[in-house]
This record gives C-alpha cells, sequence and structure tokens, in this order.
C-alpha cells in the first residue's frame, strides 16, 4: 500500500487495511502470585503466569457491554474473549490513528454486538467497518491534538476523585475521632446486650429458588453498602422458599453485617419501608436500645469496624459470625449525645455525598468532551 498523499480522507473497509488478531484461551493453571493480568471482553479478573500482550487498544469479542473497546497499558494475556486490530501499513495508517477511531466509534462497534442475554461481536461485520483514512501528516496531527487533550481530561479527572477521596477521609477521621473517644469515656454494653435477637442469614444454595418476578427480595452481601441497602441487581425468592427460612427474614430496623468476602464487616442499617425481605450471607441485630442511626454509625467507623474484624475466624476465608456481633462493643453515651452524635455525622455525610454527586457529574462531563473530541477528529474539525 501506498501513503494516502492526496489531501482528502478515503476509506477503506477494516479487513483491507488492519489485521484482526483473535487472543487465546487460557490453558495455563491459575497459580498464586502471578504477575499477568487477563483481559477479554471485560475488565482483568485473575492473572497468569505468561504475557501475549502490551500496551496496546483490545476490543471485545464475547461478553461485550457498551465498553467494548478499551486500552491496556504494561504486559497483559489476551483471551479469546477479546481481539486486537494491527494497522498493515503504517505509511497509510498509522496504529495510534487506529487505535483512537476504534475508540472513538464505540457505539457503532457495541452495535454489531449479536444476542440477547450476552451480546457477541458479528466478526464479519466489524470487519467490513468502513476506516477513515486521512493522509499520514494529519493524522499524525490528530493524534498530537487528541494526546494532549487526553492528558488534560486525565489530570481533571484525578483531580475531582482527590477531592472527593479527601472528603471521605475527612469524614471518616471525624467519625473515628469521635468514637475513639468514647471508647474510652462512655458506658459499653456489647451488641448482644442491647439487642433481642442476633442471626445469621441462609448459607447454602439458593438459585434454585431464585424467580424473575413477584418473589421476595433476597438480600446478599453486595447488597450491604456503608452508604445504605443497594436494592440493584437485588435477587428474589419464591414465597415458599421464603417462608421456609423464618431464621433469616428481615423486618427493618436490624443492622446488617456481610459475613464472609471482600467486603467482609460492612455494615448498615435495613430500611422499614422493603416490606417482606430475607437475607443469605448476613449477620444482623435487632437492637432494642440506643439510637439505630447512631449504631450504624459506630459500626461503619473505624474503631466499631476494626474490632469486629478482629474477630474474624477461619483462616483460609475469614468469617465475620454471629458471637463476633453480639460481642462486639457499644460505647452508649446519653440519648442526647447519640442523638447529637447522629445529626452531626449525618449532615457531614449528606455534605461528601453531594460533593460525590457532582464529581460523578463532572465525570460525565468529562467523558461527554472526550467522546465529543473524538467524533470532531473524524470528521475533520480538529486541524
Amino acid at each position: 500500500m501506498k501513503d494516502n498523499g492526496g489531501n482528502q480522507t478515503i476509506h477503506k473497509p477494516l479487513s483491507d487495511v488492519a489485521e484482526v488478531v483473535y487472543g487465546t484461551r487460557v490453558v495455563k493453571k491459575r497459580d498464586e502470585g502471578t504477575k499477568y493480568p487477563v483481559y477479554g471482553g471485560g475488565g482483568a479478573t485473575f492473572s497468569v503466569d505468561q504475557t501475549n500482550r502490551c500496551d496496546c487498544m483490545i476490543v471485545a469479542r464475547f461478553g461485550m457491554s457498551e465498553e467494548c473497546v478499551r486500552f491496556v497499558s504494561g504486559e497483559f494475556f489476551l483471551n479469546d474473549s477479546g481481539l486486537t486490530v494491527k494497522s498493515r501499513d503504517r505509511t497509510l495508517l498509522s496504529q495510534q490513528f487506529l487505535d483512537i477511531q476504534l475508540l472513538g466509534r464505540q457505539p457503532e462497534i457495541f452495535a454489531l454486538g449479536r444476542g440477547t442475554a450476552q451480546k457477541n461481536l458479528d466478526v464479519s461485520a466489524f470487519k467490513n467497518l468502513p476506516i477513515a483514512i486521512p493522509p499520514l501528516k494529519e493524522q499524525q496531527q490528530i493524534v498530537a491534538i487528541l494526546d494532549e487533550a487526553f492528558e488534560g481530561l486525565a489530570r481533571a479527572r484525578a483531580h475531582a476523585e482527590a477531592n472527593l477521596q479527601n472528603a471521605w477521609e475527612l469524614f471518616e477521621n471525624a467519625r473515628a475521632e469521635i468514637f475513639s473517644g468514647l471508647l474510652d469515656n462512655a458506658a459499653i454494653k456489647s451488641l448482644g446486650e442491647i439487642s433481642s435477637r442476633v442471626s445469621v442469614g441462609h448459607v447454602g444454595q439458593t438459585s434454585a429458588h431464585y424467580v424473575d418476578d413477584g418473589g421476595v427480595p433476597f438480600l446478599r452481601s453486595q447488597n450491604v453498602r456503608p452508604t445504605g441497602i443497594d436494592i440493584n441487581g437485588v435477587k428474589q425468592i419464591t414465597e415458599a422458599f421464603h417462608q421456609k427460612l423464618k431464621k433469616s427474614q428481615l423486618q427493618g430496623g436490624e443492622l446488617l453485617f456481610v459475613r464472609v468476602g471482600a467486603n467482609r464487616g460492612d455494615c448498615c442499617l435495613m430500611p422499614e419501608d422493603l416490606g417482606e425481605t430475607n437475607c443469605a450471607n448476613i449477620v444482623f441485630a435487632r437492637p432494642t436500645e440506643g439510637d439505630i442511626r447512631y449504631l450504624e454509625h459506630y459500626c461503619q467507623s473505624i474503631a466499631g469496624r476494626s474490632r469486629l474484624l478482629n474477630m474474624t475466624t477461619g483462616s483460609a476465608q475469614g468469617v465475620i459470625n454471629t458471637k463476633s456481633v453480639a460481642t462486639l462493643p457499644i460505647p452508649l453515651p446519653s440519648m442526647a449525645d447519640q442523638e447529637q452524635i447522629k445529626e452531626d455525622l449525618d449532615r457531614l455525610r449528606v455534605n461528601v455525598l453531594t460533593l460525590e454527586k457532582s464529581y460523578h457529574a463532572q465525570l460525565q462531563d468529562l467523558d461527554d468532551l472526550r467522546q465529543s473530541l473524538l467524533q470532531k477528529a473524524f470528521a475533520g474539525e480538529l486541524t
């Protein structure tokens, strides 16, 4: 092929100007201590001791999401659910320009997915994707402009993330200071002493009892978050299974603790407006003494959480059991003091959540600006 030395942008099918290279199925054992992340249709989920790619753009082949094109830096292993695209002649089409063109056309590529439950890329249609090829000098100018712009966007994102992180740290430090002082000076009772019940949700197989609609909400560890119950993706079980699991039924007003897993020890209050609910892999307590929101703040605090995690049992996989929750020491100042602490901490948390909302809006604005720059680049409006 020859350099597009003219002044006009030409278009060619992807397969004419680039080679589509599939990833490789992982066959080696996933040993601990391996260092190369494995990528495919989504993000990295584990690592292996071999690598087959470095610093390149990958396209999801199986299990597509709207983010079906991503750049991965460093050495990694690409499995067979992803592919890479290599320019055949870089004097005609630079690899950098091809990469950013694919990145900017994610919605178009995602639309080439087939299937409902799981979208898989129609590779034949993908190979026919028309690729814009302006003169090489213009490609280089566009890449340089976008690189500079993306560096600025990355700095803006990092600044917003740092501000949010600092706000949460200030909140957590303030909460920790309050409860550390109370643990030294206030009356102490165990959570079991001030609760009518401490119990554990269902532990065992449940998938056979799931229903798509009309069932009873079934909370699991991923639904318990420090900012409250997250019902996104909540499973539902049959009424019959719900009635069978009497001991794990929730009525509202309980403190829920994640029993096992990556977010072990996370705690939040069970709201009273969810109606009949059941749970799995969650330890819960029903306090009868103390301000419930005060108790929630304490259990979420560094002071309370660290004491709970120190009572984790098991060696291979730590577990928080009912005894750990029941013996958790709780500082109990006067009710007036509890209510004041709750109000002060609630106000601080609302301020941080407001900042977090603003942060997510900033990120969306940055993403929109990034996409707009990419669209302008391929419309010839940047040079």
